[in-house]
């Protein structure tokens, strides 16, 4: 990563459906030349990762993948929320918790939006950096309700989850409240020694924007745009600010500062495309998958055809051959094990679809 004097790590594509209006291809190219790194961090979902990931990577743009997710006190009721937590992946680690993070709020946590609890944290931290944001995190909620005692507890359990992970999120954009709010985190975070980060939850890419995130507001909540003043589009901050214009608003906390470019050298998450990823498939007396498939396909070929013929032999080498060049064996192999399994067990399966299901040594592997 090149020199940074800020970050962006609170940022929401298209991904953050019906409230972020920044696609990812423009996202990339308004941070090349001008962000070195930034983060993705849209909501409950990972949608738009990959994508940004390389096309950061391409463009010279550090990418950072992360996920703002609804943060409740029990996923397993059905209670609604608006406390969110930022994550970030630091390395592979971290991106596969992250999934799994992610995959829990949405399979078994959620109610209006994907929600994790602290117990579904605790589990899946490693490798994780994690944010209450300026706003709308648990502990900004509790701070904008006078619950200083309940906000203190939950800075210190998500500490003790994270340890130095853990950052207080702060931000300045402008909201009725925001600059009394953006003080007493910083009191909270001096008083627990916890670090502070300057965030700007962004949804749009310029200030002339705003009206976009407007738009999709009045679609999600069935209002009609000349009336809807809730987020006033000129009066919105929630924008990708120069590196600059970050600076000069918490020029009164460069520690804030320092930390987004502190948390970007931490994120080192190396992703590869070009590669097939399978499961381990154990073969028996140490052969080879290429082997004991070809050893397989000629014990079925022994048993259903009385005659052998040169033709049979020809295409048998030569579908072997084209499994042993793409590097599927042990896909078929993986396949051929969990089909013999249902055979043995009586449970009914169907005659299979696709290229490999036509060919005559996918027919011998039954």
């Amino acid at each position: 990563m090149t020199s940074a004097s800020f970050v962006h790590l609170q940022v929401h594509s298209e991904f953050s459906l019906l409230d972020g209006a920044i696609r990812v291809p423009h996202l990339i190219n308004a941070c090349s030349g001008a962000h070195p790194a930034v983060a993705l961090t849209d909501k409950g979902n990972l949608f738009g990762a990959i994508d940004f990931y390389f096309g950061a990577k391409a463009k010279g743009v550090h990418p950072i993948i992360g996920c703002e997710i609804h943060f409740c006190e029990d996923m397993t009721t059905k209670s609604k929320t608006m406390e969110r937590l930022i994550l970030l992946s630091q390395n592979q680690q971290g991106y596969e918790n992250l999934c799994h993070i992610v995959t829990e709020g949405n399979v078994h946590g959620f109610y209006y939006t994907p929600r994790i609890d602290l117990s579904c944290l605790k589990k899946h931290s490693s490798g994780l950096i994690c944010i209450s944001p300026g706003y709308w995190g648990p502990v900004a909620q509790q701070l904008q309700s006078h619950f200083v005692d309940q906000a203190t507890l939950i800075a210190n359990d998500l500490a003790a989850v994270f340890s130095e992970r853990f950052y207080l999120g702060i931000q300045r954009t402008g909201e009725l409240g925001g600059d009394q709010l953006a003080d007493d985190i910083v009191e909270l975070g001096r008083a627990l020694s916890l670090p502070l980060v300057a965030l700007n939850d962004v949804y749009f890419l310029t200030d002339a924007d705003g009206w976009m995130q407007d738009m999709l507001h009045c679609i999600k909540t069935g209002r009609e745009v000349d009336i809807d003043d809730q987020n006033n589009s000129k009066r919105s901050q929630h924008y990708l600010k120069s590196s600059d214009d970050m600076i000069q608003l918490f020029s009164d906390l460069p520690d804030a500062i320092e930390n987004t470019v502190k948390i970007a050298e931490q994120c080192q998450l190396e992703l590869i495309a070009d590669q097939v990823l399978l499961p381990h498939f154990e073969c028996p007396n140490n052969a080879s998958p290429e082997t004991y498939l070809k050893t397989l396909v000629w014990e079925g070929i022994e048993k259903k055809y009385t005659t052998i013929t040169d033709e049979i032999k020809q295409r048998v080498a030569f579908e072997l051959e084209i499994i042993n060049k793409m590097q599927y064996p042990i896909y078929f192999l993986i396949i051929y094990d969990f089909l013999d399994f249902c055979v043995q067990q009586k449970i009914p399966v169907g005659p299979g679809r696709g290229s490999a299901a036509g060919s005559i040594d996918g027919c011998e592997l039954n």
